[in-house]
């Protein structure tokens, strides 16, 4: 498990385009397959986070971690991707707009008061 804190990405490319990764949003119910080749990638990329973690900290430390942070990353959105190649994602255009419409509404560029309410958003997904 990695775990990172906000704070760390804060101002770096990656606090601004992570959220990119379809991946974050993948159902908790389903799992990610990896193929033993694709599991040692993934477990030496944590190796060599790790090291650079417990390694002297100097001024290119943290952005040498999000570098690695992001080719993780990428390599993640590569595997999860490869296991959807058979695979239809049913109502992927309308889960797109669902996605749109609640970031919009929780970034502040739709009037909030408090949560959306069913009836918003199947008002708001009615409307093409």
């Amino acid at each position: 498990m990695l775990l990172i804190h906000p704070d760390f990405l804060w101002k770096s490319n990656l606090g601004k385009t992570i959220r990119k990764y379809d991946y974050f949003s993948y159902a908790v119910h389903e799992a990610l397959f990896l193929s033993e080749r694709e599991e040692k990638t993934v477990i030496a990329m944590m190796h060599t986070i790790d090291q650079e973690h417990r390694a002297n900290t100097e001024k290119f430390s943290k952005d040498i971690m999000i570098a690695q942070l992001e080719l993780l990353l990428a390599y993640g959105e590569r595997f999860y991707n490869r296991q959807f190649i058979t695979r239809k994602i049913s109502n992927h255009k309308l889960l797109d707009r669902l996605k749109e419409l609640l970031s919009r509404y929780f970034a502040g560029d739709l009037p909030a008061k408090g949560l959306p309410t069913v009836a918003w958003i199947a008002s708001s997904l009615n409307t093409v």
